[in-house]
């Protein structure tokens, strides 16, 4: 519980930031606090450093930043490619593990350079411009909740800065269903579906067409991000 209160004061912050930066430090001080101190957070196809590809943020040590634009190691960062491919959150090891011999070695110098694990997390919405957060830390947690609730806090923290750069005249107003609420509300717990059914008393399969469905009108790829949306547009109870 501790997990799930500290999280939502984090989103709740994130929600009242006036800028990118107030985005940037409310995210990075919650991913440290949880062991992970090393915070790379923007569009997915944005160059850190490049002029009008400033959506991005990292706070990897200043040299190793320059080398990696220097060398240009994006085009072979096995992270971003897999963070275009799935919505699901992933361990560097594992696009370590999928990567070409380039791709291994941009993430074998980032391990040196930073922490020698970590978790990304794909961010993806048909509303914005696909994104990603990717979190560096001496161990990485294997317990889904805990990765689930990192997952709605970037996936808050991302559309929180894409905030900064859409129009309010672009956003549309959303009518969720007290039951697509209420099963949104157990996801942001961290609860499964098969928790969440038993909790409300329906089937599983009934908990996925609310999803599916609240998903669908929230623009979001994922259940994280449906859940950070529903937040950010206070759709679910305090």
């Amino acid at each position: 519980m501790e997990m799930v209160k500290a999280s939502y004061e984090a989103i709740g912050l994130i929600n009242q930031a006036t800028s990118t930066d107030d985005v940037v430090r409310v995210f990075t001080s919650h991913c440290t606090e949880l062991g992970f101190p090393t915070v790379n957070i923007g569009e997915i196809d944005a160059r850190i450093g490049i002029p009008g590809h400033q959506r991005q943020f990292s706070n990897m040590p200043h040299d190793y930043l320059e080398y990696r634009k220097a060398q240009n190691t994006s085009l072979h960062d096995p992270g971003l490619i897999l963070a275009r491919q799935t919505a699901r959150p992933f361990t560097w090891a594992h696009a370590h593990d999928l990567a070409d011999q380039k791709g291994r070695r941009v993430v074998d110098e980032c391990c040196a350079n930073t922490h020698a694990e970590g978790l990304s997390f794909p961010i993806h919405s048909p509303a914005f411009a696909s994104g990603f957060a990717s979190l560096g830390a001496d161990q990485v947690p294997d317990d889904p909740r805990i990765i689930g609730m990192i997952s709605v806090v970037a996936s808050t923290a991302y559309a929180r800065m894409v905030d900064f750069f859409t129009s309010e005249a672009s956003k549309v107003e959303i009518r969720l269903s007290p039951r697509e609420r209420d099963v949104l509300y157990a996801a942001s717990y961290g609860l499964t579906n098969k928790e969440i059914a038993r909790s409300l008393k329906i089937s599983p399969d009934t908990v996925k067409q609310y999803m599916s469905t609240a998903q669908r009108k929230l623009d979001a790829r994922d259940r994280a991000m449906a859940v950070a949306q529903a937040i950010r547009q206070r759709l679910l109870p305090n």
